[in-house]
């Protein structure tokens, strides 16, 4: 089984929205801190530029290099360090320019900036709406800002001429543009993702450097696989051929959890998923997560979301339709 695969497909996107910024000269504009709902890719498609975070060192950012902002952080880019910067909101609602949000769809590129005719692209940027970051596996570990220089293409050789591709697109609408601009900011998204992972050092303890262990790899793919099973410490032992105090030490240093609480962390996980989905019954999800008891299964997902599995996907639903950025106005989700 391909874990990492299986990770960067539970990182689920609710929407995506592409747009050109064009500047000339000298430019800047900040983002204020906005929902973890909310992620932006940036990539540079002219001159070089700079990535300014609050309280960090600027970051070059050369022709080719790409930057991904998580966690709804506050960032900034800029021509060059110190240049004015242009809250992005309050331009976004004097140029009268339409909302984000998770049920955002785009039948072409918006082209945006301080550049009247609209004839410098200097970015292309994509923001992202996802699903319930905070309890994703990946992206609840993942660092604020993740850098790709050359946008990955050590990694990924055609993904500079998709950039390329999407940044050439113009404002007005083509046949199958959502649909494939859909796809393609997606397949960026999670190649970015892949990319940063691959490259990433190992030494704090997650699921990510578990996986450069070939047993612990092992269980943690066949967590993944079958939730569903009754797994003990004694059956994911044996499943890799290990001695259980050994698995029970190895497991722990390498993923920073036992594992009884990654298996209660990704069975809830999935659990989600189908609740806010609403095409099961919770005694069938109840199942597919390994709990004969609904009863049992419900006391569980409530003392980790904090809500019971209905009020849990009715939230959701409230938060998808009110969570949107407009103008200078950012609608934050409560908690749950």
């Amino acid at each position: 089984m391909d874990l990492l695969g299986e990770v960067l497909l539970s990182a689920t996107i609710e929407a995506n929205s592409i747009g050109i910024f064009h500047a000339n000269d000298e430019w800047g504009f900040a983002m204020p801190d906005v929902p973890a709902s909310m992620v932006f890719a940036y990539s540079v498609v002219g001159p070089p530029c700079w990535l300014l975070s609050p309280g960090g060192d600027p970051i070059p950012l050369n022709h080719g290099d790409s930057a991904l902002i998580l966690h709804g952080h506050a960032h900034a880019l800029a021509s060059k360090p110190g240049a004015p910067l242009t809250p992005l909101l309050e331009y976004w609602e004097a140029q009268g320019l339409p909302d984000f949000g998770p049920e955002t769809r785009r039948q072409a590129p918006i082209h945006f900036g301080f550049d009247g005719s609209h004839s410098a692209p200097r970015l292309l940027a994509i923001a992202y709406f996802l699903r319930d970051p905070a309890h994703s596996p990946l992206l609840s570990i993942l660092p604020s800002t993740i850098l790709l220089k050359e946008s990955g293409s050590g990694h990924f050789p055609w993904l500079p001429a998709t950039l390329e591709f999407l940044a050439a697109e113009k404002n007005d609408a083509k046949a199958g543009y959502l649909a494939t601009a859909t796809h393609l900011a997606e397949l960026i998204f999670s190649s970015f993702l892949r990319a940063h992972v691959l490259s990433a050092p190992t030494l704090s303890p997650n699921w990510v450097r578990g996986l450069s262990d070939a047993q612990i790899g092992r269980a943690l793919a066949a967590i993944h696989a079958r939730p569903e099973r009754d797994w003990t410490m004694a059956t994911l032992a044996a499943e890799v051929g290990m001695s259980r105090p050994t698995f029970a030490r190895r497991f722990s240093e390498l993923v920073g959890q036992t594992p009884a609480g990654y298996l209660l962390a990704w069975r809830m996980h999935v659990a989600a998923e189908h609740v806010v989905a609403r095409k099961e019954s919770i005694s069938i999800i109840a199942e597919r997560v390994g709990y004969r008891s609904e009863a049992a299964f419900r006391h569980v997902f409530k003392r980790r979301f904090g809500l019971s599995p209905l009020k849990y996907a009715n939230q959701y639903s409230r938060n998808a339709s009110s969570s949107a950025v407009s103008g200078s106005l950012v609608h934050s989700p409560p908690e749950s």
